[in-house]
């Protein structure tokens, strides 16, 4: 009777974990890349700078109203910190390099598929 109880006990709790993981594994293999996009920009310190929805007055527009932006310039804000258009007019590069916060270049510090992750993200946000 007492080695049938442990049997039970080992079994039972085997199964407790194959469960648990099961789901675990689950969530994370189904999580799109709006919801990887925003954990990125929350673990990496972005909503600091830009807020929940991108409406900080150190920014020149919120998050919200990137749906004119171009899937391109986004990488380069992120990838280089300001995109070449930018970066080649003289008088918004000065703006921008003068502003007490500027956007740090990611480049190198994240993967390509990151940062689609977080181009994803800032289009659901301009579509919301």
């Amino acid at each position: 009777m007492h080695f049938s109880r442990r049997i039970l006990a080992t079994i039972l709790f085997v199964v407790s974990v194959t469960a648990v993981t099961a789901v675990f594994w689950w969530r994370s293999a189904n999580v799109g890349p709006v919801q990887r996009g925003a954990d990125l920009a929350l673990s990496q310190g972005c909503l600091g700078c830009h807020g929940g929805l991108g409406e900080s007055p150190a920014l020149p527009r919120p998050l919200t109203d990137l749906d004119d932006v171009e899937r391109e310039t986004l990488r380069e804000w992120i990838l280089d910190g300001m995109p070449q258009r930018v970066r080649q007019d003289a008088e918004l590069r000065g703006d921008l390099e003068a502003a007490a916060i500027r956007m740090p270049a990611w480049r190198g510090r994240l993967s390509e598929a990151q940062v689609d992750d977080l181009i994803a993200y800032l289009r659901a946000l301009a579509a919301a």
